[in-house]
């Protein structure tokens, strides 16, 4: 027989799906990622949206966390929060993982990237300052609107944390 492969494609996805565990026990659903079986959140409300879903935590080169699935009709990867409220939200606390729509505003992509934790390779631990390794003196900037913005360059750490601070109520 010849076919278009529709059926086998759904054959394929049918023998191949996994599924996540769930607790809907309490107040607010609990699920586990396939692939790091770390916990994550949601409204019970939202669980006939995510139930057929198999979500992972994805990590990417900056070391942003996500909750993301592959949909097959759409042949594309989702993430939790754009199917519960939609693309422009942003995670309040920013777990990632918690997508109860308390936890979820609305927010840019600019807003959004200006609620980011440090960096992982961070040496101030205060986000926009680090040790600028040529210079010998700590660098503070800021991001505005898809535009670095250097504030300087300072002896010591606590005026290029002050002045980043500065910069931050400025922009």
């Amino acid at each position: 027989k010849k076919s278009c492969g529709c059926l086998t494609k759904e054959l394929r996805i049918l023998n191949a799906k996994k599924y996540n565990q769930f607790n809907l026990d309490g107040e607010y659903g609990i699920g586990w990622t396939l692939n790091t079986n770390k916990e994550f959140y949601f409204d019970l409300d939202d669980y006939d949206k995510i139930k057929d879903y198999c979500w992972y935590e994805y990590v990417d080169h900056n070391n942003y966390h996500s909750l993301q699935a592959n949909d097959a009709e759409l042949g594309s990867t989702i993430k939790m929060q754009w199917l519960i409220m939609g693309k422009y939200y942003d995670h309040i606390d920013r777990n990632t993982l918690n997508n109860r729509k308390n936890n979820l505003r609305p927010a840019t992509s600019t807003e959004n990237s200006q609620n980011r934790s440090k960096y992982k390779n961070n040496t101030s631990g205060f986000t926009g300052v680090n040790w600028d390794k040529k210079t010998n003196k700590w660098r503070a900037q800021i991001q505005y609107y898809k535009r670095n913005i250097s504030i300087g360059y300072f002896e010591n750490k606590e005026d290029a944390i002050r002045a980043r601070l500065n910069a931050e109520k400025k922009y």
